[in-house]
């Protein structure tokens, strides 16, 4: 859970901001796309992203004016992206107002459970991750670009001047992920190498200690 509303804001901050460019990407044809008849639109993913804000933060005592209902689904794409910027911006202000880091503990009722406000800012952007991730598979059955979030995507490593622009936003939380999955790799794979080399070398050792003792 979030222990200070600073944390959660710089955290929110990267967050917001990747959806924002997603929801951008949107064309008013793509929001129809859906894998299939029983499953949700593109579109009806991306305007549940938006009123998302506002539902799940009503569990607390937060007030802020916001999309509360994520049906019927908008037919214009820059209608639910401009929605989006307003709902997040909406929604910050709140928190800078009406709360202060002890309100993160104050527990509340959730889906059956008693959570601390703190657990619950973590779930909304566990919740908007989720979605996102649905809106990329569907973005790219559209036929539309899709940035990176955590990392470069397709079309950023097709094109290194991308993938340079995404490790100079001003985006430490991304910044950090793609770093560390590169060097976390590389450590990775120097471990693995030396383990096997430690291993060889004592049982080598053993082996040839073994031998001098049977003599």
């Amino acid at each position: 859970m979030f222990q200070s509303l600073d944390s959660f804001l710089r955290s929110w901050e990267y967050e917001a901001n990747a959806t924002q460019r997603l929801l951008k990407n949107l064309t008013d044809g793509s929001l129809k796309q859906e894998i299939t008849s029983q499953n949700w639109t593109l579109g009806r993913i991306a305007w549940h992203t938006v009123a998302a804000i506002h539902i799940i933060a009503s569990n607390t005592n937060l007030t802020f004016e916001a999309p509360s209902e994520d049906w019927p689904v908008l037919t214009t794409a820059q209608f639910i992206a401009d929605s989006y910027q307003q709902a997040s911006d909406a929604f910050i202000q709140a928190l800078k107002t009406q709360w202060i880091d002890k309100t993160l503990e104050e527990r509340i009722d959730f889906l059956g459970q008693k959570i601390p406000n703190g657990s619950l800012l973590m779930f909304l952007i566990q919740h908007q991750a989720h979605h996102r991730g649905q809106m990329t598979v569907l973005m790219r059955q559209a036929g539309l670009p899709v940035l990176g979030i955590y990392g470069p995507s397709k079309e950023e490593h097709s094109h290194p001047k991308k993938q340079k622009n995404l490790l100079e936003r001003r985006e430490p939380v991304g910044f950090f992920c793609y770093i560390y999955l590169i060097k976390g790799w590389k450590l990775y794979s120097f471990l693995g190498s030396l383990l096997k080399y430690l291993k060889s070398y004592v049982l080598n050792y053993i082996f040839a200690d073994f031998k001098t003792t049977a003599r």
